[in-house]
C-alpha cells in the first residue's frame, strides 16, 4: 500500500511543470517553517496564559489565607465568612473554603448555593481541570499552621483569551501564507524561467532540426553550466550531422555507381544469353538448354540482389512525405500490386486505423511480409490475415499465415541479411526482405518479432508509432483478386 501510494505521488509530480514544482518547493519549505514557528508560539503562549491564571489564583488564595489565619486561631467563623465574601470582587472566583487543622470545613464563600464544597482537600493543589482552576495551600502565621485554604475559579476567561489568541495567530498565518505564495511565485522565476527557456529551445531544435542554434547562458551558476553543456552537445550533434550528411552523400554516390557498374555487365550477359538462345535455339537441347536457363536465373538473382542491397542501404534515409493514411486502403493497394496467385486469400480484418505516417515505408513493410507468406508457403492454396490493435502510442499490426511455420532456432536468423531457410535454387530470394522490414520498422521507432513453430504457420507482429491519430473507421475485409 505504501509503495503504491509512493508510485501515485511520483506519477502525479512527474506531470507537473518546473514552475509549479519550484513554487511548490518554496511554499512547502516556507509553510513548514511558519507552521513550526507558529505552533511553538501558540503552545508557549497558551502555557503562559495557564501559568498566569494559576499565579493570580495562588496570590489571591495566599492573601486570603494569611488574612483569615487570625479568625481560625480565635474560631471566629462569622467574621471568616464575611472575609471570604470579599472574594466576590474577583469575577472569575466561584467559591473559596477554609478548613481547620482537623480538616473540618470552617468557612465558605459560594456564588452558587447548590455547589457543595469538597469534604477535604490536599495541602498543595494547583491545576486547571474540567474548565476550572483549583488551588489550595496551608494557612500559616509565624510558622504556625492554622488550617487550609481552597479557592476555585472558572477558566472561561482563559478559554476566551486562548480563542482570541488562536484567531489572531490563524489570521496572521493566513496573511503570511498569502505573502509566501506571492513571493514564491515571484522567486521561482529565477530558477524556472532559464530552465523553461532551455526546454523551449530544445523543442524548437527538435522540431526544426537546426543544430546551429546556440543559447545564451543567463548566469554563472549551475544553470549556466547546464546551458554550456547544452551548447557543447549541440556543437557535437551539429558536427556529427555534417559528417553523417557527407557520409550519406558518399554512400548514395557509391550506391549509384555500384548499381550502374554492376548492372551494366548483367544486362550485357542477359542480352548475350538471349542472342545465343535465339541463334542456337534448334541446337540447344538437354543439359545445354538447362544451363542457359540456369544462367538467366542467376543473372535475375544477381540483379534482384543488387536492387535489394540498394533498398536496404537507403531504408530510413530517403526523405518522403508523411500524411494521413487509411491503412485499410493502403493494404488494398499493396495486395493488388502483389497479385496473389489463385487459391491464396489475403484478408484484412475490419477496424484498420487511420493516422499520420509515411505510407511508402508502411506499405513496403506490408508488401514484404505478404510476399514472404506467399512465396514460402508449402501449398498452392493458403490464407494470410492482417489485424491491427492500438497499444498506447503505437499500433500493433499482425500478419499471420497458415504456411509451414519456422522452427524457433531460426526466429532471429531470418531477420539478418542474405539469410534464407530454403535453397535459392528451390525458391528465388535475395535474403534481404525481412532484414529490410526489420530496418524500416526500427527506423520508425517500432519493433518486430515472430511467433511460429513448424507446421503451425507464422505470425509476424510489428509496432508502428502513432504520429497523429485520425478516425479509426472500420474497414472492409480486402480479399485478393482472382486472376482467373
Amino acid at each position: 500500500m505504501g509503495r503504491r501510494l509512493e508510485e501515485v505521488c511520483l506519477s502525479f509530480l512527474s506531470h507537473l511543470s518546473v514552475r509549479t514544482k519550484v513554487t511548490g518547493v518554496i511554499l512547502v519549505a516556507t509553510l513548514l517553517s511558519l507552521g513550526t514557528g507558529f505552533t511553538l508560539v501558540v503552545v508557549s503562549n497558551l502555557r503562559l496564559f495557564e501559568q498566569d491564571l494559576l499565579r493570580t489564583t495562588a496570590l489571591i488564595a495566599h492573601a486570603t489565607g494569611d488574612y483569615n489565619s487570625i479568625y481560625l486561631s480565635f474560631d471566629e467563623r462569622e467574621v471568616a465568612e464575611e472575609s471570604l465574601a470579599q472574594l466576590q470582587e474577583f469575577a472569575y472566583i466561584t467559591d473559596a473554603h477554609l478548613y481547620d487543622n482537623d480538616g473540618q470545613l470552617f468557612a465558605s464563600f459560594r456564588r452558587n448555593d447548590s455547589y457543595q464544597p469538597p469534604p477535604q482537600v490536599s495541602d498543595s493543589l494547583s491545576e486547571i481541570r474540567d474548565g476550572y482552576v483549583h488551588f489550595s495551600a496551608p494557612v500559616t502565621f509565624e510558622e504556625e499552621r492554622y488550617g487550609t485554604i481552597y479557592v476555585r475559579g472558572t477558566a472561561e476567561a482563559l478559554a476566551e483569551r486562548q480563542r482570541q489568541h488562536l484567531l489572531i495567530m490563524v489570521a496572521l498565518m493566513a496573511a503570511l501564507v498569502v505573502v509566501a505564495v506571492i513571493l514564491a511565485y515571484s522567486l521561482q522565476g529565477f530558477v524556472s524561467k532559464p530552465i523553461l527557456h532551455l526546454a523551449e529551445q530544445a523543442q524548437r531544435i527538435s522540431t526544426d532540426h537546426d543544430y546551429s542554434i546556440r543559447v545564451e547562458k543567463p548566469s554563472n551558476d549551475e544553470i549556466g553550466m547546464l546551458y554550456d553543456g547544452f551548447n557543447d552537445m549541440l556543437a557535437q550533434v551539429q558536427l556529427r550531422q555534417e559528417e553523417l550528411e557527407r557520409s550519406n552523400q558518399d554512400l548514395d554516390q557509391f550506391a549509384y555507381v555500384a548499381s550502374h557498374d554492376l548492372k551494366a555487365p548483367l544486362r550485357a550477359i542477359a542480352t548475350l544469353a538471349g542472342w545465343i538462345e535465339e541463334d542456337l535455339a534448334e541446337r540447344l537441347e538437354g543439359e545445354a538448354k538447362e544451363q542457359m536457363g540456369l544462367l538467366r536465373s542467376r543473372v535475375a538473382r544477381m540483379d534482384a540482389l543488387i536492387e535489394g542491397v540498394l533498398q536496404y542501404s537507403r531504408a530510413g534515409r530517403t526523405e518522403t512525405d508523411s500524411g494521413v493514411v487509411d491503412v485499410g486502403e493502403l493494404l488494398g493497394q499493396v495486395i493488388e500490386l502483389q497479385s496473389p496467385p489463385a487459391g491464396f486469400e489475403v484478408v484484412v480484418s475490419p477496424g484498420m486505423p487511420t493516422f499520420s505516417t509515411n505510407p511508402l515505408r508502411l506499405g513496403q513493410v506490408f508488401a514484404n511480409l505478404i510476399n514472404n507468406a506467399i512465396k514460402y508457403h508449402d501449398r498452392s492454396e493458403g490464407r494470410v490475415e492482417i489485424r491491427a490493435e492500438r497499444r498506447d502510442r503505437f499500433y500493433e499490426f499482425t500478419v499471420e499465415d497458415d504456411g509451414p511455420g519456422i522452427a524457433a532456432q531460426h526466429h532471429e536468423r531470418i531477420f539478418k541479411m542474405f539469410q534464407t531457410l530454403q535453397p535459392r535454387d528451390e525458391v528465388e530470394s535475395t535474403g534481404l526482405g525481412l532484414a529490410l522490414v526489420k530496418k524500416l520498422v526500427e527506423e520508425e521507432g517500432g519493433k518486430i518479432h515472430l511467433e511460429s513453430e513448424v507446421g503451425a504457420g507464422a505470425t509476424f507482429r510489428f509496432t508502428w508509432p502513432i504520429t497523429r491519430a485520425g478516425g479509426a473507421a472500420p474497414g472492409q475485409a480486402v480479399r485478393s483478386p482472382d486472376p482467373r
